[in-house]
């Protein structure tokens, strides 16, 4: 007679507890490394994104000989509806050329668009493209007011949101050592405040304008006309890193990531600035015709 085999029929509490405490650790030690694969796939998307746009802000240069305006009032159209067709956008940017001249980015439904390249995959504020409160699309990029606005006019929004020249001819400390966009918390500060890449022509502020270092040239004064909150420059302009929406500054430049943040240079290249980058020499970076000098180890 043929004896037949005991087999087991499940795990002793003993084994269970075992595996699970395997299980727990494996997931400990992996989660963190998912996390910071996640972020820098987050941070080199950004990176692209603002290439896309500080390429388009070349192309743009390059066809109008001159550098897009921050704001134009007339047909309240901010630099970032003027780049649309040069990010592959131009359907959306004709649903205002093709209309009344009389018609805006808002009032003709174009504003309503989540333009992707617009938004920073890093940024959990953006609301998916959208403003909850007006239905306008948000961005996490911000333009460099030095550059495209009127530095060396008035406190005098929107008059001073016109460029004075091509890029070649403003940035005279160098394409390549001009800093035109950087990125922003959507909506960030309390209470908060979002940036918008086209806002409701009604809203005189231009605090939902995605720009930076709004204020004279010399870093002294920051503007306050049709602003909220007084704008940033000098050595109080520079950008924050790791900090909650909710806590980062309205009027300066942030990023989510934990020690550095993407800038594009005028000369249509990114590069990833360190928060250990001095005040001094970020505002440097940021005026394009100051004549400062600035050493490649500063930067």
């Amino acid at each position: 007679m043929k004896l037949k085999k005991k087999g087991r029929s499940a795990f002793t509490l003993v084994e269970l507890l075992v595996t699970m405490s395997i299980i727990a650790l494996l997931v400990g030690l992996l989660l963190p490394a998912i996390q910071k694969v996640r972020a820098a796939a987050a941070r080199t998307e950004e990176g692209n994104n603002l290439r896309q746009i500080g390429l388009a802000t070349v192309n743009y240069d390059a066809q109008a000989r001159k550098a897009p305006n921050a704001f134009t009032d007339l047909t309240k159209q901010s630099i970032h509806f003027r780049l649309l067709p040069f990010v592959e956008e131009g359907d959306v940017y004709a649903l205002v050329t093709t209309l009344p001249a009389s018609n805006t980015p808002f009032n003709s439904g174009a504003s309503a668009y989540a333009i992707k390249t617009y938004i920073s995959p890093a940024d959990n504020t953006a609301n998916n493209g959208f403003d909850p409160n007006t239905g306008a699309g948000t961005t996490s990029f911000v333009a460099n007011f030095q550059v495209f606005g009127n530095p060396y006019g008035s406190d005098n929004a929107p008059a001073n949101m016109t460029a004075k020249g091509s890029l070649y001819q403003v940035c005279e400390d160098g394409t390549s050592k001009t800093i035109i966009w950087t990125t922003r918390y959507a909506s960030a500060g309390t209470p908060a405040m979002l940036k918008l890449w086209a806002s409701d022509p009604t809203n005189t502020n231009v605090d939902t304008l995605g720009i930076f270092a709004y204020g004279n040239a010399t870093g002294t004064t920051g503007y306050t006309g049709n602003y909220s909150s007084q704008g940033k420059v000098g050595v109080n302009s520079k950008f924050t890193v790791a900090i909650k929406p909710d806590l980062a500054d309205k009027s300066n430049p942030s990023s989510s990531n934990a020690s550095t943040i993407n800038v594009a240079l005028a000369d249509g290249s990114v590069k990833l600035l360190s928060d250990d980058i001095d005040a001094a020499v970020w505002w440097k970076l940021v005026t394009p015709a100051q004549r400062d000098a600035i050493s490649g180890d500063q930067w």
